[in-house]
């Protein structure tokens, strides 16, 4: 027999609040209270207050919610002429009912509006849907569910915290109509790193997931522990353009350079850059700055000596290291 869902009570508000000032995820406080997370999620959504979750005021919001429910609502009046409007310039249900809710005029759900345009009353305003071609909606009963789904409460921790890059979430944008392209959208998690493209006309609502999944591994990858400028162009990896400024280092010359490593900023990738550079490879420049700059792309030889290969246990050893490298 299926569970009766139950509203959250006082004291799991009490408990909500005291997790959340712990630190506590709300995925973490969903498995403690054996509620789901969407029913967490929904609580701490509607009822903080200035961003904020507490429970008194938690509470006495959920229950004036409960108290103003009423009947299925109609559209009717004067709100049926500023939802016919708002149809005719191609607005979605969902954005008419977010902008009454912004304005504060009397709610109306996108489902009502929804049902009003499947009513003969409002036959003459579907043709102005964003996707006026598909069948009416099913109802949240005969909903079908994802294959082999995994829920966002099971993602692993490093996905959950933001500390690890390389997750992923992804997201489609729609025009007014299904003639125009949509937007897909992937954004890094961590890094918070977007990566944008353009779906054909026609996919932008039933695209299927092999679509995206191809475009993403289309993509170049955020290179990752990787500090030599060769390995990176070759394998398609994600370069941030700064050839200009090794352009205008070597421009100026005034002999010997040492280069800090600051927080957050590698030494090891611009010297890679300036050994290839020194040595003429110009094919691995291709559509950099430098490409069509005036540097001449004269060859130079180049000495490199990593003092981390180096021992130092005494000077001898030292000298001889920097020996070794050198033959």
């Amino acid at each position: 027999m299926p569970r009766t869902y139950e509203y959250l009570n006082r004291y799991e508000r009490e408990v909500i609040a005291q997790m959340l000032k712990e630190k506590y995820s709300l995925s973490q406080i969903s498995r403690h209270l054996g509620r789901s997370p969407s029913t967490i999620w929904r609580e701490f959504r509607r009822n903080r207050v200035r961003g904020r979750y507490y429970p008194r005021p938690a509470n006495g919001l959920a229950q004036s919610r409960l108290q103003l429910a009423r009947k299925p609502q109609k559209v009717m009046g004067a709100s049926k002429e500023q939802v016919e409007t708002l149809l005719a310039k191609y607005w979605s249900p969902e954005q008419i009912e977010g902008r009454r809710k912004l304005e504060g005029d009397p709610p109306i759900s996108r489902m009502t509006i929804y049902r009003y345009l499947y009513s003969p009353r409002g036959a003459g305003y579907r043709k102005y849907l964003r996707g006026p071609g598909k069948k009416k909606r099913a109802t949240r009963k005969s909903h079908s569910r994802i294959h082999n789904q995994t829920m966002i409460d099971q993602r692993p921790e490093e996905a959950e915290s933001r500390k690890v890059a390389g997750h992923w979430e992804g997201d489609t944008i729609q025009g007014q109509t299904r003639k125009e392209a949509c937007v897909v959208t992937l954004v890094d998690r961590a890094t918070r790193y977007l990566i944008a493209d353009l779906l054909p006309p026609g996919l932008s609502i039933d695209a299927p997931h092999e679509l995206c999944q191809d475009f993403f591994m289309k993509q170049k990858h955020l290179p990752i522990g990787i500090q030599i400028f060769a390995d990176i162009i070759s394998n398609n990896f994600v370069y941030v353009d700064k050839t200009e400024s090794i352009y205008n280092l070597l421009k100026t010359p005034k002999g010997v350079y040492f280069l800090s490593r600051p927080r957050r900023f590698g030494k090891s990738l611009p010297i890679s850059i300036l050994d290839v550079l020194f040595r003429g490879e110009k094919e691995l420049f291709k559509g950099l700055w430098i490409e069509k700059s005036e540097y001449d792309w004269r060859t130079f030889p180049v000495l490199r000596l990593d003092l981390s290969k180096t021992p130092k246990n005494s000077l001898e050893s030292f000298i001889k290291g920097l020996k070794d490298q050198l033959s």
